[in-house]
């Protein structure tokens, strides 16, 4: 596939902030090109899913927009790093850069309105912040220059709390709890003198309801905190948790269990999914498996809810034709794999058991171990 690396490199080379709806036009073309202009038999957003959560590992183009735009902010909030202070810097000094992500962007966004990279930046954290439903406090946000508390802009007493290590909210807290004056005095030597400051933050603090409910990381905490030590695929990991924490959930493993009356193990059904796309090189037989892990296959049943026709099988037309009668109860098909267990055994020298989980899922917790003769004839 070339059309991502090439969409990649325009994206990473400014950081311009692109629209939603330009987005939806790319992956409504991708939709349309995977289901051949017919009705999708399920949901792009599932399909841009990593293999491992039962997706297809489609690339989502906004993500991966966004991706771009945090790998420069990542550099600032890693140890301060600006590549041009002079432009990046221009509305906000440079504790407030550092610290961008974690602010109340709707205070910051009037000073920064003539920065286009600031700007943007903003745009793409709103954008963010708006699709994961992530609150506008967050405990990351500097105590000293942080608009959201004014006071903390104008006295300059809190800028000496930053230079004896009392950055960032979370500082203030030990077991989701506010520390007492005299915790921080211990532990960052403060004077008394700063006890009037103490109760100004703690009050503020208190007033908010965010910060009651004890110290937390959101997505854009988390994805910061693995940025700033990454060396390199920082784009690719940042892809990679903003598409693992999307809230979209294939639920077809639920449906499997209801169908074999048992409880699948957790990785082992990763394995399953995994070994759907490595198990062999052929496209076609990516596609096969994939659409059987997930009953993408129209029943005699489904198709009876939307036209009138018969739900029972098409090959037994005793039974009721559900996905898994069709796939493994049908006498006939019933049939079909004892043969294919026969012919296995015999040439490979492998006993599958005579599982509808090994047979159609590949599900083998524990796997037969291949014997060292194996009977070959022509």
């Amino acid at each position: 596939m070339n059309v991502l690396p090439r969409l990649l490199y325009i994206i990473q080379m400014l950081p311009s902030y692109i629209s939603s709806k330009i987005f939806k036009q790319i992956h409504s073309a991708i939709r349309a090109f995977l289901w051949n202009n017919k009705r999708p038999r399920m949901e792009l957003q599932k399909l841009q899913l990593p293999i491992q959560k039962g997706g297809l590992g489609i690339p989502n183009f906004q993500f991966y927009h966004w991706a771009s735009q945090l790998k420069f902010v990542s550099e600032w909030v890693k140890n301060g790093l600006f590549c041009f202070p002079d432009l990046e810097g221009i509305g906000l000094d440079t504790a407030q850069l550092e610290y961008l992500p974690f602010l109340c962007l709707e205070k910051v966004y009037a000073n920064i309105k003539n920065n286009y990279i600031l700007k943007n930046i903003c745009k793409s954290l709103s954008a963010i912040r708006k699709h994961f439903s992530i609150d506008k406090y967050s405990f990351s946000a500097p105590i000293a220059n942080n608009p959201d508390f004014q006071l903390t802009c104008t006295d300059s007493g809190f800028k000496e709390w930053r230079e004896v290590g009392i950055t960032k909210i979370s500082d203030l807290y030990v077991d989701d709890f506010i520390k007492s004056f005299q915790q921080l005095k211990n532990e960052f030597n403060l004077p008394q003198a700063h006890f009037f400051r103490y109760l100004q933050i703690r009050s503020y603090l208190n007033s908010i309801t965010y910060y009651k409910n004890g110290v937390k990381n959101s997505i854009l905490d988390n994805i910061f905190i693995k940025a700033v030590v990454l060396k390199d695929k920082i784009i690719t990991n940042i892809y990679d948790h903003i598409n693992m924490n999307t809230g979209v959930v294939i639920n077809i493993k639920k449906s499997w269990e209801y169908d074999f009356g048992v409880k699948l193990d957790d990785q082992q059904w990763i394995k399953v999914l995994n070994d759907a796309k490595q198990i062999t090189k052929s496209n076609k037989s990516h596609e096969v498996q994939y659409k059987i892990i997930n009953k993408m296959h129209v029943t005699p049943v489904t198709r009876s809810k939307y036209e009138t026709c018969t739900t029972l099988c098409f090959k037994c037309k005793k039974e009721a034709g559900t996905y898994f009668h069709l796939m493994w109860s049908c006498p006939i098909i019933l049939s079909f794999w004892s043969s294919v267990l026969q012919e296995t055994e015999k040439y490979l020298g492998v006993k599958v058991p005579e599982d509808p989980k090994a047979c159609i899922l590949a599900y083998i917790p524990h796997a037969p171990t291949r014997q060292f003769s194996i009977n070959i004839q022509n």
